[in-house]
């Protein structure tokens, strides 16, 4: 609001300064459309997966994907790659020589895993430990000891070594549970994040013993599969929705964001880097300890982005679908931008509507977020909806019919805030016998699958705005294809379709629909 206020105080200077700003977030935005603004692309010479990331310092560091491990010891200008029997699901080295990678069978029900040790930088992996489970999270208490957890068809599993990984007990917790994601404190205080719903187990001796500390209001059934903590205070923990604590786990917040779907969490001091998944693929920031965000990398072109790792405050990286991996040496941007004032698409002024559902596009700013008000009248003296999206597209519902509305866009971010955009109007005209799958004619929209977690079917609703041919196909973790659930011509509106999952065993799958050439894609869950 400082920047606001500052830079509207004379009209001219004002003018000035929004040309001299708009010109400078058109350059950012030709940056960051071409090279991913102040990421560059990794070559690993691979089409597969990446699905898990560890860097044990900005030098040396090791990918995962299905059935094998690339190593870099330059920062991830060369990589060699090793064979392993499975799919990558966990990555952790205690250094450069001693670390820890579990797989599951490929495809395989019920899972069989396999958790491997090397001692000599990746170059041999053994067999340490093999079972049932599907293994996500290691932690180490110190060199000797150790704990990871696991799932597979509705139960949980707790491995714990005392001799640095030669040997691994086992504790199997009841149906019901999901572990995700286990990180320790010290040698007695850890946590535990999973569900459903979204949970926080907390131990006090070393993972003899846990207790729940924290369940989310959230009753939907989501799960946490990623808990960190970058200092004996402050942690973060990420599923669905995004929870933070400052008082080392007592007590966890929910941060919510015009975005969900959060894969994967990094943080070093007080800043934070969230990678979330959804509709649109996104890297939000944090210097205060995740109590303000500010969105830092839009990523477009890939299914899926599965890890985000930084050794520091400046090295980090991403990995994703078809071997796609990002490097910032910077932290991932170079500057925050005062927002851009922005320019409204449509509805434009003085448009007449028959219909109760509006789509509202405007002007994107990279850096920002954007908050949309609506109001009766052009003062803006009541208003209607205030709402604030990452994205520059979004579909409102359930207009009245004979209403004169008014809009309008600013961008927020942690800097200040830019100009209102123009104010433009528009009118809602008869909706009186206008169905309202008929209503929305522009929007092609994949709604969130019902229930989630779900046990053996759910429903998969969608809308598309014209008759046409529609694809879905479903997708493991891997990013292989494990059902063809529709392909023919569908008539305008909303669809809906049932998948029986009996046959398949639990985990998270994504789907993917596919209508002309626009492409939707949500992430499920199976949870037996």
């Amino acid at each position: 609001m400082a920047a606001e206020q500052a830079l509207g105080e004379n009209p001219m200077g004002r003018y000035k300064q929004q040309i001299r700003i708009s010109l400078i977030l058109l350059f950012l935005l030709l940056i960051a459309r071409d090279s991913y603004s102040q990421w560059s692309r990794q070559d690993t010479t691979n089409t597969d997966g990446l699905y898990k990331i560890f860097f044990v310092d900005s030098t040396y560091g090791f990918a995962g994907g299905n059935g094998f491990i690339l190593k870099t010891t330059d920062g991830g200008l060369n990589w060699t790659r090793k064979s392993l029997f499975g799919e990558v699901n966990l990555l952790y080295f205690l250094g450069k020589d001693t670390g820890f990678c579990a797989t599951n069978t490929a495809g395989g029900y019920p899972y069989t895993h396999n958790l491997y040790r090397t001692t000599n930088g990746g170059i041999v992996w053994q067999t340490v430990d093999s079972g049932s489970f599907e293994l996500y999270s290691m932690t180490f208490i110190n060199s000797s000891m150790g704990l990871v957890v696991g799932t597979a068809n509705g139960q949980s599993v707790i491995l714990k070594t005392t001799n640095g990984g030669t040997n691994w007990s086992q504790n199997i917790y009841p149906s019901g549970t999901y572990f995700g994601s286990i990180v320790m404190l010290n040698n007695q205080i850890g946590f535990i994040a999973g569900g459903a719903p979204e949970k926080i187990w907390k131990t006090t001796d070393s993972g003899n013993s846990w207790f729940i500390t924290f369940t989310s209001a959230d009753l939907r059934g989501f799960i946490l599969n990623k808990i960190i903590f970058s200092d004996s205070l402050h942690g973060f923990a990420c599923g669905q929705n995004f929870y933070k604590t400052s008082d080392g786990g007592n007590t966890w917040i929910n941060i919510t964001f015009p975005v969900d779907n959060h894969i994967s969490v990094s943080a070093h001091a007080n800043k934070c880097w969230l990678l979330s998944n959804g509709e649109s693929k996104n890297v939000l920031y944090s210097s205060d300890y995740g109590e303000s965000w500010v969105p830092i990398l839009k990523i477009f072109n890939q299914r899926y982005m599965m890890d985000i790792f930084f050794t520091d405050s400046q090295n980090g990286w991403i990995a994703g679908s078809d071997g796609f991996l990002l490097k910032t040496t910077n932290g991932g941007f170079s500057s925050i931008p005062i927002p851009n004032q922005p320019e409204l698409y449509s509805p434009i002024n003085d448009t007449l509507l028959n219909t109760n559902t509006v789509i509202f596009n405007w002007s994107e700013d990279n850096f920002a977020f954007h908050r949309i008000q609506i109001s009766q009248n052009s003062l803006f003296n009541v208003i209607t909806t205030d709402q604030i999206y990452l994205d520059n597209i979004i579909r409102i519902n359930n207009f009245q019919p004979y209403t004169h509305n008014f809009w309008r866009v600013r961008s927020e971010n942690i800097i200040g805030n830019s100009y209102w955009s123009n104010i433009a109007s528009f009118e809602i005209g008869n909706v009186v016998g206008v169905r309202e799958i008929e209503s929305v004619v522009r929007d092609f929209h994949l709604f969130q699958n019902y229930p989630n977690p779900f046990n053996p079917s759910t429903i998969i609703k969608f809308n598309i705005p014209y008759k046409g041919l529609v694809t879905i196909k479903m997708y493991d973790v891997l990013g292989r294809e494990t059902a063809h659930l529709l392909g023919k011509q569908l008539p305008q509106g909303e669809n809906t379709i049932i998948w029986n999952a009996e046959n398949y065993p639990s985990g998270i799958y994504f789907c993917k629909v596919q209508y002309s050439s626009m492409i939707k894609t949500m992430k499920l869950l199976l949870l037996r």
